[in-house]
């Protein structure tokens, strides 16, 4: 728990010391536009390395879906709603 809160830290002292180093010099539009590609090689780290959790949800949802028909008891009938 102290190492991780200490990474923690670490990682927001020395965003907010760049992100200002970046504000600086090259303005607010380029500081926030740098945070963005930032932010987004998680995303890419995961995508690329962790392809099994591509599309689980959809494949979990169809799972999850349950069908009436053929089981015990017939089938249910639906009222169409008008």
């Amino acid at each position: 728990m102290g190492l991780t809160n200490s990474f923690f830290w670490f990682g927001r002292t020395g965003s907010t010391l760049f992100g200002q180093i970046a504000v600086e010099k090259y303005g607010h539009v380029a500081s926030l536009c740098g945070s963005m590609i930032i932010a987004c090689i998680p995303i890419a780290i995961f995508s690329i390395f962790m392809p099994e959790t591509m599309n689980s949800r959809q494949i979990k949802s169809e799972e999850d879906d349950i069908s009436l028909e053929g089981q015990k008891g017939g089938t249910v009938e639906y009222m169409k709603m008008t």
